[in-house]
């Protein structure tokens, strides 16, 4: 960014921790049939691509496609998803920034960083590495493992 102006940013960090049930599990069938997802798809991979989507769009209204926000697997630094709005665009590559940067006056930017878990119980060493992957994440120089889907999105 040309440091013409300061963006504001917005970090939202989401743990959604969920027992399934037979309603979660209704709504996670549903889910996957709305999203022409494979019947053979991984339930936790499935919940993690349900939790993705209920919480950016509520904060994005526009259609999005479910692997450009996730992030899950290994050396995923406790992150199944991250998704980046600037200015009410869903950012996914660096040139979508430079273009709303040239176009805009400020950059208002959210960061939403999610980690879901199916339990019926809170795990602290959980929720600590989600904290400190979701910390790691903003680092210059990272010192957690990171896979493909990270690399990709910290660098544009």
């Amino acid at each position: 960014m040309g440091g013409k102006f300061p963006p504001t940013f917005d970090i939202f960090v989401y743990l959604w921790w969920i027992k399934m049930d037979r309603i979660t599990s209704g709504l996670l069938t549903a889910f996957r049939e709305e999203q022409s997802l494979p019947s053979d798809l991984d339930e936790f991979l499935l919940f993690e691509h349900f939790v993705n989507y209920c919480i950016v769009s509520k904060e994005y209204n526009d259609s999005f496609s479910l692997e450009d926000i996730h992030v899950g697997g290994a050396s995923d630094k406790a992150l199944d998803g991250v998704a980046i709005i600037i200015n009410g665009n869903l950012v996914n590559s660096k040139e979508e920034l430079e273009d709303l940067e040239r176009a805009n006056k400020y950059l208002d930017v959210e960061f939403l960083l999610i980690q879901s878990k199916t339990s019926s119980n809170f795990d602290s060493g959980e929720i600590a590495k989600f904290l400190l992957g979701s910390k790691d994440f903003f680092c210059e120089q990272s010192q957690l493992p990171e896979n493909k889907h990270i690399q990709v999105t910290r660098r544009n």
